[in-house]
């Protein structure tokens, strides 16, 4: 209970590689449960098919009981889907048994091996006295302690006499996948001998281990023939002392059989039995193992991590005794020192110290001893994932005429979006210029530019750029055709004043001799401020309206003499400057006070806007807004309160960009 359990379809050898496994159904619920993981007609989390066809179904509980699963398979070759149980006919079979008279006889319910692990030895049947024994001890019908029942199937009759010659036994079993109950085909009769010699104590039956579980009723067996009737004596071993049993609210003995009750793993060990007449003694041990069920969880069930970031996975596994804990992602075994970037902090517990994409999928946690295995499922999924390059198109140089190809392949999470530049400025969709792009299977996008006929003024730098909103990385590099100069018309730019202007030629053609930038007749650079590149390039730094704003010629040559050029507007737009201010430091309650916000220098037109606490300012509270012009603001308290006091940022904004000042008032 509690645990997730795990349905398997098996298959023939002979079919296994021709059926996938579609579906699993459940009855009577009539749910369906897909690969996909989602369930028709009824969501729910608590269930999962993988791919490979196991079905999942966690935290199961008692109302799961009475619940039956079928799996649908699909012939890949023929298309049919089949929905079946194979049903192998069997027999249980009862044999005779030949106690001595006065000791204890023992029926056994022989099962074929391979339904043996699907059936529960459930009653016997006596006749002709119609006596139904359970696995409680108790007899329905006629209560008698001299018939006992124990978990593992077998029925003990003690003190046996003549009376007993005439009785038959059956055993009835039940399918614990079926519900399905069976009873035993042929009857076991018991034959009573008397002894009439002494007989050696000889044991018959013991069990030299047996297992259970905490909070059972344990059995354990010592049973032997021999004249005059054998005496038992139970030990408890420890070390090699032992330690002789007394019989208590817990403890007791039938005979030759040590009864313990709410077992716990305190009471597991080695039990000694000694068993004699006034002939001879033998002894025999039985190896008792209490266990707690075996409980696990994987945690976090599902985390995102970002790449280059830490995961750690906590296999929490209670229950007694737990001999190993192996991990799995994916299906594959991960083993402490063999993956590197993994370590194992305990055996319960898996540290990734920079996760990527390898990392991502299932991750299982397995827990066993040797009575049984449970096993728990986490989801790494991967979070934030800045873009990356897989393969980029290289510089190149190639004759007017022919077609060309560009392709830029990148992957992260989210998927990124890829766009193309040339020299700067989009790149424009024409007859001749097409741009696709798609998304493989392994989550990588392919973007291309195929451009048909090649000619001159296609010649130039060409960029890739991938974003996904985490960040963004871009690829450039030159394509040159061979040609006389070209410079394609170039777009007006606006630049804010303080901050540099970087303007690249959009130059084609090839071999170029120069690139050179004039203004106004004059050939840059001419101040400490400018410089042109080798590429075309040009850079102003920090730029200012009087000196720089206005046309740029850009001019390209070559060897021959031929010449071509294009010209740029550049305007440049003046942020806002807010003068300082600051309210007065002996503000006291019912004063009237007020605070002025005048942006000095910058383009019309400007918004102004007042924040108190980084929340807009409305007009309640005591508090006005006064706007004279519009480049200046004033805040009017009519009486101050303790209200007031905080932080007060006004914000300016104009085509150029947005700045703000704040003071803080305080109320004495």
């Amino acid at each position: 209970m509690g645990n997730t359990a795990v349905m398997r379809c098996h298959i023939p050898a002979f079919v296994r590689d021709y059926l996938t496994i579609t579906a699993w159904i459940e009855e009577p619920t009539g749910r369906v449960v897909q690969p996909t993981g989602t369930i028709v007609g009824n969501q729910s989390s608590r269930y999962l098919m993988l791919q490979s066809g196991e079905l999942y179904i966690r935290n199961v509980d008692s109302t799961f009981n009475h619940r039956t699963y079928k799996c649908r398979a699909r012939n890949r070759l023929t298309g049919e889907t089949f929905t079946s149980v194979v049903r192998q006919n069997f027999v249980i079979e009862v044999y005779d048994e030949f106690p001595v008279m006065g000791n204890t006889a023992v029926m056994r319910c022989h099962i074929p091996a391979f339904v043996r692990d699907y059936l529960t030895i459930t009653a016997w049947i006596e006749e002709p006295t119609g006596r139904v024994v359970q696995p409680t001890g108790t007899i329905v019908g006629n209560q008698s302690s001299r018939y006992l029942m124990l978990q593992s199937g077998e029925l003990y009759i003690r003190n046996v006499d003549s009376t007993f010659n005439h009785r038959t036994y059956k055993c009835r079993a039940r399918n614990r996948l079926t519900g399905e109950t069976f009873t035993s085909g042929s009857s076991g009769k018991l034959i009573v001998t008397e002894s009439h010699s002494f007989v050696s104590p000889r044991i018959t039956e013991s069990k030299y281990q047996v297992n259970s579980i905490k909070g059972e009723t344990v059995a354990l067996p010592c049973l032997a023939q021999g004249w005059p009737l054998p005496k038992y004596k139970w030990f408890k071993k420890d070390g090699v002392e032992r330690i002789s049993l007394a019989a208590n609210d817990r403890v007791d003995q039938m005979d030759g059989i040590l009864v313990i009750r709410d077992v716990s793993p305190s009471d597991s060990g080695i039990y000694q039995c000694i068993v004699n007449n006034t002939i001879a003694e033998e002894k025999v041990e039985t190896e008792l193992t209490v266990r707690i069920p075996l409980s696990i969880q994987l945690l976090p069930e599902r985390q995102s991590v970002d790449v280059g970031k830490a995961a750690l996975f906590n296999c929490s596994v209670s229950g007694h005794p737990i001999n190993t804990i192996i991990w799995e992602r994916n299906h594959r075994r991960l083993k402490s020192g063999f993956n590197a970037d993994i370590r194992f902090i305990a055996k319960d517990l898996i540290h990734i110290d920079a996760v990527n994409k390898e990392h991502r999928g299932m991750y299982q946690c397995f827990a066993s001893n040797d009575f049984e295995s449970v096993q728990a499922y986490a989801e790494l999924q991967l979070g934030d994932d800045p873009p990356e390059f897989r393969e980029v198109f290289p510089q190149q140089t190639l004759d007017p005429g022919p077609s060309l190809s560009l392709k830029c392949i990148a992957g992260g999470t989210p998927l990124p979006q890829i766009t193309w530049q040339l020299d700067d400025s989009p790149i424009p969709e024409s007859l001749r210029v097409r741009f696709g792009d798609y998304v493989t299977k392994d989550g990588l996008v392919i973007s291309y530019v195929n451009i048909s006929e090649v000619r001159v003024e296609d010649g130039g730098g060409y960029a890739c750029k991938a974003d996904n909103g985490v960040a963004s990385i871009e690829h450039f590099a030159k394509i040159n055709v061979l040609g006389p100069p070209v410079v394609r018309p170039m777009r007006n730019i606006t630049v804010v004043a303080s901050e540099p202007l970087i303007v690249r030629c959009p130059v084609g053609g090839y071999p170029l001799e120069s690139i050179t930038w004039e203004r106004a007749g004059h050939h840059l650079p001419y101040n400490h401020r400018q410089k042109v590149h080798d590429n075309g390039t040009l850079e102003v730094y920090h730029i200012e309206r009087a000196t720089d704003e206005g046309l740029y010629t850009c001019v390209a040559k070559n060897k021959k003499g031929q010449t071509a050029q294009s010209t740029v507007y550049v305007r440049v737009h003046i942020k806002p400057v807010i003068e300082a201010f600051a309210f007065p430091t002996s503000l006291r309650e019912g004063q009237r006070s007020s605070i002025l916000c005048t942006v000095s220098s910058g383009d019309m037109p400007i918004t102004l806007q007042w924040f108190k606490d980084n929340v807009p300012i409305s007009q309640h509270k005591g508090v006005r807004v006064n706007e004279v012009v519009d480049y200046s603001s004033t805040l009017l308290f009519e009486s101050l309160t303790l209200d007031h006091k905080g932080n007060y940022t006004c914000i300016a904004t104009n085509t150029a960009g947005t700045v703000s000042h704040t003071t803080s008032m305080v109320i004495h």
